[in-house]
């Protein structure tokens, strides 16, 4: 077991703003994407992602046009 004066040797004080609190200024960008393999994930995800939807986009138009087709056939059918 340590003793309050041990523990607080051990670590240097907090920065203190002229009205008492301690002051951590944020991480500026660069700091905080430095070693953060997440956002470099994430880049490489929304490129990922951009493709399948544009995938997805070319998809949706065939199937749209596939049903104004069958709805042209559905519509002829139905006067016979």
């Amino acid at each position: 077991m340590y003793a309050p004066h041990m523990i607080q040797q051990q670590y240097s004080p907090a920065p203190q703003s002229p009205q008492g609190p301690p002051v951590f200024p944020p991480p500026t960008y660069q700091q905080f994407t430095q070693g953060n393999p997440q956002v470099r994930t994430n880049q490489q995800d929304n490129g990922a992602l951009i493709s399948l939807i544009e995938r997805l986009d070319t998809r949706l138009q065939s199937i749209e046009k596939h049903v104004s087709k069958l709805d042209i056939i559905q519509n002829e059918l139905s006067h016979v």
